[in-house]
């Protein structure tokens, strides 16, 4: 079993994800209130900085931790749902056979 924190991501899983990304498909599972939070959180930004241009870089930097905390966060998420198709693909064959 591996533990928190291992690499579980194969080469197939690894290929799948890319391919999703890359399609953007993604944003057929989002809807309206996630455009009006994007929206708001964009306006948000412009109006600290140009208020506060000072603080342009340390925002930056922080928003791209975050991005790069959201993007593991979205790995996992998909390995997880990866590995649930396969168990229960592998239940389900096995139910059919008895």
């Amino acid at each position: 079993m591996k533990g928190k924190g291992d690499k579980i991501m194969t080469d197939l899983m690894g290929t799948l994800y890319e391919f999703a990304e890359e399609q953007d498909l993604g944003k057929n599972f989002l809807d309206e209130e996630h455009s009006k939070y994007k929206e708001s959180a964009y306006r948000r930004f412009e109006k600290i900085v140009e208020e506060y241009p000072q603080l342009l870089r340390p925002l930056d930097d922080f928003i791209s931790d975050l991005n790069a905390r959201h993007s593991f966060e979205q790995e996992a998420v998909f390995q997880v749902g990866f590995l649930l198709y396969g168990e229960l693909t592998r239940l389900q064959e096995a139910y059919h056979f008895k």
